[in-house]
C-alpha cells in the first residue's frame, strides 16, 4: 500500500502536495513573486520545485528549479510536482485577471540530459540556447505553451 503524500509548511514560502489543496500564494496575489512547492513523505521532503512570475500581464512564467531526491525519481512525483506548478500558477494568474500563456524553463546542457527528456515528455520544446551560459557548457530553453 502506497504511504499518503503531504505537505509541510516551509516558511517563508506556503507548500502544496499534488494531492492536497492549493494554499493561496504568499505573495498576496501580486507580481513579481517565486513560489515554492514542496513534496513531502512520511514528514521527509522528497521534491520540491520553484517557479517565478515576472510583473507582467503576459500569462508567462519560469519554473526556476524542480528537484526529486534520486531515492524517489522515477515514481511520478516529479509529474506530480510539475501539474502542482501548472495549477498553482494558473490558479494565481486566474485571481488577477490573467491567462496563463507560456512556461519556460533553462536547463544545463550537458549536466541536465535527463531533464531535457522529462521536460520534453511533458511537451516541452526546445526554443532557444544561450552559449556559454554556464561553465563550460551551454543553456537550452525550452518552453510550453498553454495556447
Amino acid at each position: 500500500m502506497k504511504k499518503p503524500i503531504t505537505a509541510q509548511p516551509t516558511p517563508p514560502h506556503k507548500v502544496v502536495s499534488p494531492v492536497a489543496a492549493l494554499v493561496p500564494d504568499d505573495a498576496g496575489g501580486t507580481l513579481p513573486m517565486v513560489q515554492k512547492l514542496t513534496l513531502t513523505l512520511d514528514g521527509k521532503t522528497i521534491a520540491h520545485a520553484r517557479w517565478h512570475a515576472p510583473a507582467s500581464d503576459d500569462g508567462v512564467f519560469q519554473i526556476l528549479d524542480l528537484f526529486v531526491d534520486p531515492l524517489y525519481q522515477r515514481q511520478g512525483h516529479g509529474s506530480r510536482l510539475l501539474r502542482s506548478v501548472y495549477d498553482h500558477a494558473t490558479e494565481t494568474f486566474r485571481k488577477l485577471g490573467i491567462r496563463p500563456r507560456r512556461v519556460w524553463v533553462s536547463i544545463e546542457q550537458k549536466r541536465h540530459v535527463i531533464a531535457r527528456a522529462f521536460f520534453s515528455k511533458h511537451g516541452y520544446q526546445h526554443v532557444a540556447t544561450i552559449a556559454k551560459q554556464y561553465v563550460n557548457q551551454d543553456a537550452m530553453i525550452y518552453e510550453r505553451s498553454f495556447d
